[in-house]
């Protein structure tokens, strides 16, 4: 539950966390998972979210005065609203990291040694704050072990099935800077998988290029870039937009340089001590 100070809760907060809360619900079929779904406070969503995603929204080696901005970017290529996650202070071995997006702040105090939250609050968009009581480590088990479930059995209806890591690096410019990235991309259910196979084969016929049929075929596939000259602070945003495949940002080291054609948005700057 939020603490007293905050009546109101955030409703741009729970707006970026509409992803979490929606597939919840959709996947809950059967009449005691809904009851399950249903039971769920806002409070208690909220927390399972920033509990769940920390781990793969940071990495240990963070520092006082790191820092990322990004701008997501709209139609046209067009950039929109900003987002800023900064690492301010250090407190008894554990570290604040703040989070502005849409008139919102957050404020993490994490132990970036075990990745565990220790505390989440904040001020919402109308200037009133909040505090959010954790879960217990049985109860964000609970919680994220029945999201699973259900998503592993919905899963058959899914475009993609995982993400994965590219084989090779790409070179990637933007106004803040050029970066060699790895890179993030989806893994395709069956049926996905032969279309796009069939697909390329009639582009083969057709006597294409490699380079043709790899533009044609995958230049609008979704795509996240990163780079370990800039510190890893994922946004919330994107963590929400990843939920069911998020243990593929585990093993990366570097920052989000770019999310292209998904939830798309780009590194405007970054740096750090």
């Amino acid at each position: 539950m939020l603490n007293k100070n905050c009546k109101k809760k955030s409703k741009v907060l729970v707006s970026y966390l509409f992803l979490f809360v929606w597939m919840l619900v959709l996947s809950f079929t059967s009449n005691t998972n809904t009851l399950f779904a249903q039971d769920l406070s806002e409070n208690d969503q909220q927390a399972a979210m920033m509990q769940y995603t920390l781990k793969y929204r940071f990495t240990p080696d963070l520092k006082v005065g790191d820092w990322v901005k990004y701008n997501e970017i709209t139609g046209e290529g067009m950039e929109g609203a900003g987002i800023e996650l900064k690492v301010t202070v250090e407190e008894k071995g554990n570290f604040w990291i703040e989070e502005k997006f849409q008139g919102v702040e957050v404020q993490y105090l994490v132990d970036l040694k075990q990745m565990k939250l220790i505390k989440a609050k904040g001020v919402d968009e109308a200037g009133s704050e909040f505090e959010l009581t954790l879960l217990s480590d049985e109860k964000l088990d609970e919680i994220m072990g029945m999201f699973k479930v259900q998503m592993e059995q919905q899963g058959s209806y899914a475009q993609f099935t995982s993400w994965k890591e590219g084989e090779k690096t790409e070179e990637v410019v933007i106004p803040s800077g050029t970066f060699n990235c790895v890179y993030l991309r989806p893994e395709y259910a069956e049926q996905y998988a032969k279309q796009i196979e069939d697909y390329e084969k009639l582009l083969r016929e057709q006597g294409k290029t490699d380079a043709e049929i790899d533009a044609a075929v995958y230049g609008n596939e979704p795509r996240l870039y990163f780079s370990d000259d800039v510190p890893k602070m994922l946004p919330m945003q994107i963590a929400i937009g990843w939920v069911p495949y998020i243990e593929a940002f585990e093993k990366i080291t570097g920052g989000l340089i770019e999310c292209k054609h998904m939830a798309p948005i780009r590194l405007t700057g970054y740096g750090g001590q």
